[in-house]
């Protein structure tokens, strides 16, 4: 079965598809007895700041893995958990009207998240999915959940998700990780430049996906063109891996005269540049 989408990082990938399912978060639509509602702001605010540590570390590691103007994408995620608009609307749910942290930072995190939705530019709109990033992080914090177990997929694989965060791109064992694909997304978005930073293929708004994959199936997701083969043929798989090789090969002889001088046969030096949406694109 052939599927199109988006093509968000370029590269061929083909291994077992996994499912990894959505989060779900049990968030409490009840009143904070006046007692404890002092105990559930400090909560709220021990989430925040556990949510700001994750961010570093994760910062961390993809500023040693791909530098400084990738790990940027991550100060975003932190100013949006440092925005006092959150906190005042937050802290006013859990004292003025005794909510639960959680469901007073959803709301306010929803609120935010269809503003963006509704955007005609689209790298803004996809400005959506950091804030969904950003409240899957601190309701973990809040409720309890653990995370998807993107960091324990096991053995070499195609991850298939509704969505990716960027904070969940950055922390996918490229070991383990062959290619991912979502129901949502697009080249814009900050996951879409974290895969591209670290060399993982990706096809994005590949719609009813979660539908059709199966326990026990396996793919292909190409990258360059934005097609993604549910349990191809044994000619459907020939052609993929032709295609990664060829593509390999390719990679392999421009590293090789990447840093040459581009000269004409008759000594003029030429400049060469190109156009990119964002600062991770240059690596990719």
């Amino acid at each position: 079965m052939k599927l199109t989408g988006i093509p968000a990082a370029p590269g061929i990938g083909l291994g077992r598809l996994v499912r990894v399912e959505r989060e779900e978060f049990v968030v409490r639509d009840t009143l904070v007895q006046e007692s404890e509602v002092e105990q559930q702001a400090e909560r709220f605010h021990a989430a925040l700041d556990a949510s700001r540590r994750d961010l570093q570390r994760i910062r961390d590691s993809i500023a040693a893995e791909l530098g400084e103007e990738d790990a940027k994408i991550y100060d975003v995620h932190r100013m949006i958990l440092e925005d006092p608009e959150l906190t005042h609307a937050v802290e006013q749910g859990i004292r003025g009207e005794r909510r639960f942290p959680a469901y007073a930072f959803r709301r306010w995190m929803s609120t935010i998240a269809a503003r963006f939705e509704t955007m005609q530019d689209e790298y803004l709109r996809e400005r959506r999915a950091d804030v969904l990033d950003v409240e899957r992080r601190v309701l973990r914090h809040l409720v309890g959940n653990g995370s998807r177990g993107l960091g324990q997929v096991g053995q070499p694989s195609l991850i298939v998700a509704h969505d990716l965060g960027p904070s969940e791109v950055a922390m996918l064992d490229r070991a383990c990780v062959l290619g991912f694909i979502t129901e949502v997304g697009g080249r814009t978005s900050h996951s879409a430049s974290v895969a591209r930073g670290r060399g993982i293929p990706a096809v994005m708004s590949v719609r009813g996906l979660m539908q059709l994959v199966k326990p026990g199936d396996w793919g292909a997701v190409d990258g360059y063109a934005g097609l993604v083969e549910i349990n191809p043929d044994e000619e459907g798989t020939r052609h993929y891996q032709g295609r990664r090789a060829l593509f390999d090969e390719e990679a392999r002889v421009l590293n090789e005269i990447q840093n040459e001088a581009a000269i004409t046969r008759d000594g003029r030096r030429i400049d060469l540049g190109g156009n990119i949406e964002l600062p991770g694109d240059v690596d990719a």
